[in-house]
């Protein structure tokens, strides 16, 4: 109820301003007014106003709900929708009024949420481009109309001698047509605002109490899976969701109307249309759009029998533990493998849960390095756990190497995917570290799972690597790598002579791609991604300038910079 209260007062408010830049001035303020004020300002301020009240309708709905960013723009709207009824007329009752509504968002600023609005950038950038494409042709043709009213009046009888009895009718008041035509161009996308209005009204993915558990979905159904992703239902900021009878589950983020998987399809093979089927048809039902950017080969079946498009977005490296050995891979590798062995340096492979609070200082002083050569912005969720595995992950593993004096110098983290199955998660080193520490650590980390009985270990996902091998495909990867360090990746992935398994992007249609484009690039955090690419960019282009001074001998290592 206190919800519908809030609503109404918004919207009565945001009507009142909108009708009263309708509406004539009072003469006696209007005079008034004009004594200080610039008649320019005035009508500025009527188109303020009438700015204010539209946009104050189209939040009012997600504020009422408790949306904060809806409420802050409200608030910016009040704000000035308070200044500018002063100035367009000195409404004095409307300013107060708007000063009402300003002073109940300020008290309740801080009690509201940030629950999802299902549009995003992608709708506002179509609606953008509908009214712009329905205000050219109605201005097209309502100039064609004019001119076709002019020839009339000019040499109609000349021209049509049919109409020369409806000339009259047709053109008595045309100088009103021609102003009204004027005016209607600055109306008509203010009321194609409003029709959108009237449909959004529904645009709030409301709260499922359903689709958050806390049961440990890898437990029950993950770990008979064999899939690099399927711990990825640990998430923290993943939404769940359970077939109605039990025989699987799977985890989502929802961006806009997107409901993006992340992570496997929970279930067994043989009840993974199923599961598909019910997360297809409970997206449905919450009029969102079911969407995947990592679907496994053994997954894709299953999608497209529920009638979704895909995609192949990119390779995953896997490799098969039983035929890998360091006598197979290149000249390089093994050479780097002895050289470090012989200089003292040493790896182990350690449970998450068997961390010691000093060694877990060591490797966060690493992170913290090599997060801060990078860029210094974490980013990535649709292949990455997000976070350093703790005592409660007890069959994740971390491969730790140490320098000749003990000192740990990389480490990297491994998340099961199934009984036998790892994946590659987390890779750090310190920057005055050998170069090729990390490849070294990944081999005897692989070598001490062998050992252990493991049969495959998946180490990333190289994205576009699929579309090299078409022309503009290839450009797209060249320009995308510079930036995103793309290239690197996949030669990094090579070294190790692994098999490359496709995945794929799924959607229901064609037109929801870019729906679906930007969930992914949202949750991977592209944003953050450019902000690393430019800082390193920076980097580059000041640290000639102005050199980082020298630390002291013996500093470096204690620090971890």
């Amino acid at each position: 109820m206190h919800t519908a209260r809030r609503l109404i007062l918004f919207c009565c408010v945001a009507v009142v301003n909108i009708l009263t830049t309708l509406l004539p001035v009072w003469p006696m303020r209007y005079r008034l007014l004009t004594h200080g004020v610039p008649v320019q300002l005035i009508f500025a301020a009527q188109d303020v106003t009438l700015l204010a009240g539209v946009s104050m309708l189209l939040l009012a709905f997600a504020a009422a709900h408790g949306h904060h960013r809806a409420v802050q723009l409200l608030i910016g709207c009040t704000a000035l929708a308070v200044v500018a009824n002063l100035l367009k007329g000195l409404d004095v009752e409307e300013a107060l009024l708007n000063a009402v509504m300003l002073v109940v968002l300020w008290r309740g600023r801080h009690a509201h949420s940030g629950f999802a609005l299902r549009y995003t950038v992608v709708d506002v950038a179509r609606l953008g481009l509908l009214l712009l494409g329905m205000t050219i042709a109605y201005r097209v043709l309502g100039r064609a109309t004019i001119a076709a009213l002019h020839m009339l009046v000019e040499d109609g009888e000349h021209t049509w001698p049919a109409a020369g009895a409806g000339e009259h009718l047709l053109t008595a008041k045309l100088a009103l047509q021609i102003r009204w035509f004027r005016q209607s161009e600055l109306v008509l996308p203010l009321f194609l605002l409003g029709v959108f209005l009237v449909f959004s009204w529904t645009s709030l993915i409301r709260p499922q109490g359903q689709d958050q558990t806390d049961e440990d979905l890898y437990q029950r159904f993950g770990r008979a899976s064999h899939n690099s992703l399927a711990y990825l239902a640990r998430r923290s900021d993943v939404h769940t969701f359970l077939e109605p009878n039990g025989r699987g589950a799977m985890t989502y983020r929802r961006v806009g109307r997107v409901a993006l998987q992340i992570g496997a399809l929970l279930a067994q093979p043989e009840d993974r249309y199923a599961v598909y089927a019910a997360f297809r048809d409970y997206c449905r039902a919450h009029r969102l759009i079911p969407a995947a950017v990592a679907l496994s080969h053994e997954e894709r079946p299953a999608a497209l029998a529920c009638g979704m498009r895909t995609l192949s977005i990119g390779t995953e490296a896997v490799v098969d533990l039983a035929s890998f050995a360091v006598a197979h891979l290149g000249k390089k590798m093994r050479w780097a493998q002895r050289s470090l062995a012989k200089r003292g340096f040493t790896c182990e492979v350690l449970a998450a849960g068997n961390i010691s609070a000093q060694l877990r200082v060591a490797l966060d002083r690493i992170d913290d390095e090599w997060r801060h050569s990078r860029g210094g912005q974490l980013h990535g969720c649709c292949m990455t756990l997000g976070r350093f595995p703790t005592r409660t992950d007890h069959e994740c593993l971390i491969g730790l190497a140490r320098d000749d004096a003990g000192q740990p110098v990389a480490y990297l983290t491994l998340l099961p995917g199934g009984v036998g199955y790892y994946s590659l998660d987390l890779t750090r080193r310190l920057l005055d570290a050998p170069n090729a520490i990390m490849e070294y650590l990944l081999i005897e980390t692989l070598r001490e799972l062998r050992t252990r009985g493991a049969s495959m270990v998946s180490l990333n996902f190289s994205t576009f690597s699929s579309l090299a091998s078409r022309p503009a495909g290839k450009a797209l990867v060249q320009l995308l790598g510079g930036a995103f360090q793309l290239d690197s990746l996949a030669s990094f992935n090579a070294k190790f002579r692994p098999e490359w398994v496709p995945r794929y992007v799924a959607l229901p249609t064609w037109t929801a791609l870019p729906d679906v484009a930007y969930a992914v690039l949202h949750i991977e955090g592209v944003d953050r991604m450019a902000a690393n690419a430019l800082t390193r960019w920076l980097r580059r282009r000041v640290a000639p300038a102005f050199p980082a001074p020298r630390p002291l001998a013996g500093l470096a290592r204690s620090t971890g910079r």
